[in-house]
């Protein structure tokens, strides 16, 4: 891919609460019918993933048609970052965010060994599962005002130096422990979503009450 636009953010975090709702309809006689929502709370918090995970790792919109190839990982300060090369022009990532809103990184994960999770591909979406990650940020050499942050232009670096067409898995940049008053904080300041208590009956996605209040079904 020559001169392709690199897009990066914060894939998972600390928290790691996602969010699946699913939408059913029952027919009732004369034409009626019934419809409900259940929503599934689940964490996967960015230690959970895999140290490794397989090679070539597309990057997609929307899990659906490749846009882009994953080149980099890289865990720090509780979140998974991922690095990719995008065929989109930096113009065109621009109309998608203007028209559907901030584009977040969506994983298309499953279970590895001992129920780590290992990553498939990685999506470019405004709806993502995962509850409240930070926006992506792109850039594109020649384009795009300013230049790259120090850190992806590091996960770039360290990406180059490996043949892609010798590799089988892409593994996770793991960054040594640091005291937080020595370390770039600008670089991982997000909006961190809040968890909230949230207490289930005993049947699947019946949720009673967030945050202490009762929640009426069906509202």
């Amino acid at each position: 891919m020559t001169n392709p636009t690199i897009v990066w953010g914060v894939a998972a975090d600390a928290e790691g609460v996602v969010h699946h709702s699913q939408v059913f309809r029952e027919d009732l006689p004369g034409g009626f019918y019934r419809a409900w929502k259940e929503d599934e709370f689940k964490r996967e918090p960015a230690d959970v993933y895999a140290r490794a995970h397989p090679w070539p790792m597309p990057m997609r919109w929307c899990h659906g048609e490749k846009i882009g190839q994953v080149v980099a990982l890289r865990r720090a300060h509780g979140r998974l970052h991922a690095v990719a090369e995008s065929e989109l022009e930096p113009d065109e990532l621009q109309s998608l965010a203007d028209e559907y809103g901030d584009l977040k990184w969506s994983t298309g994960t499953f279970p590895g060994r001992r129920e780590a999770l290992r990553i498939g591909e990685v999506s470019l979406t405004p709806v993502p599962a995962y509850v409240g990650l930070p926006a992506v940020q792109w850039y594109r050499e020649g384009v795009s005002k300013g230049s790259l942050p120090r850190l992806v232009r590091e996960d770039l670096e360290r990406a180059r130096k490996s043949p892609f067409q010798v590799r089988d898995s892409l593994e996770v940049y793991e960054v040594p422990s640091v005291p937080s008053e020595s370390y770039p904080s600008e670089s991982y300041r997000s909006d961190h979503w809040n968890p909230r208590e949230i207490f289930h009956s005993g049947a699947p996605g019946d949720i009673l009450a967030v945050e202490g209040r009762p929640v009426r079904r069906g509202s």
